[in-house]
């Protein structure tokens, strides 16, 4: 979640007033190289990219860039270049920041596109009784499942940091030729999770942290598919449309990005 000044606590009183549209595309992301994960993305978000933690304490997140301020899965028009979409930015322009352990806040950014519609092109956040309108409860309904499972994945990273698994990560990603060594992560340390006690894994196999760990060691072989991905958008940067020739089939022409959905199946084209 951005730190930015725009990301404001969702208030039945201070947003009473206003009116949104779901946003279109993915430009909103182009400055997120980190975003957290859930667990319960795994089973998807495994073969898209590379996971990795971060912070203290350390939080699971998907690798989406060379640097933590840019966005290789996202084309000059928005559109998402990837396998799939990580589940917080998918209510944008809601969102949700932690306050405290076991605890996440649902907050809007005042200040996207998505938020200056009026009564005539968009959907109120609520009613005159300050209730959720019926547009807008489904995403308040996603974000709430969402942060419950994230709290699930913060204490199986916690377990594992406990038990001494997360060691410092720097991986060098090859693009166009020049080699880029990112920094500020850690990963799961292969041999000392291997040389845990039978007592050790069934503690962490009992918070998840077990299956959260060997997702992290399998999703390092995405580390190809980020450097694919930082290369399309050099080579869009040097030739201007250079991406509807050469690029990769548009994914929203056959995937719905609306379903708000944290199950194991992706959402289909209805």
């Amino acid at each position: 979640m951005s730190a930015s000044s725009t990301w404001q606590a969702l208030s039945k009183t201070q947003h009473r007033e206003r009116f949104w549209q779901r946003a279109r595309g993915y430009l909103h992301a182009v400055d997120r190289g980190l975003v957290p994960l859930a667990a319960r993305e795994l089973s998807r978000a495994v073969g898209a990219f590379p996971l990795a933690f971060q912070g203290d304490p350390p939080r699971l997140v998907a690798v989406l860039g060379l640097w933590p301020d840019r966005n290789a899965f996202v084309d000059s028009q928005g559109r998402w270049r990837g396998g799939y979409v990580p589940a917080h930015l998918r209510a944008y322009p809601f969102g949700l920041t932690a306050s405290g352990r076991d605890n996440y806040q649902v907050v809007v950014d005042t200040a996207a596109e998505a938020l200056q519609a009026d009564r005539y092109t968009g959907d109120p956040l609520f009613t005159a009784e300050g209730e959720a309108t019926k547009a807008l409860q489904p995403v308040l309904d996603f974000l709430r499942q969402l942060a419950q499972a994230q709290i699930v994945t913060d204490r199986a990273c916690e377990a594992l940091a406990e038990h001494g698994l997360l060691s410092a990560w720097q991986p060098q990603v090859q693009v166009e030729g020049q080699t880029y060594r990112l920094t500020g992560l850690e990963h799961v340390d292969e041999q000392r999770l291997n040389a845990c006690s039978g007592e050790a894994l069934v503690a962490l196999r009992e918070t998840g942290a077990l299956s959260l760990a060997y997702s992290q060691l399998l999703s390092r072989g995405q580390l190809k598919a980020l450097a694919q991905q930082a290369e399309a958008r050099a080579r869009e940067a040097q030739v201007p449309g250079a991406e509807q020739i050469f690029g990769e089939p548009d994914l929203e022409a056959r995937i719905d990005w609306d379903a708000l959905d944290l199950g194991d199946d992706p959402p289909e084209q209805g």
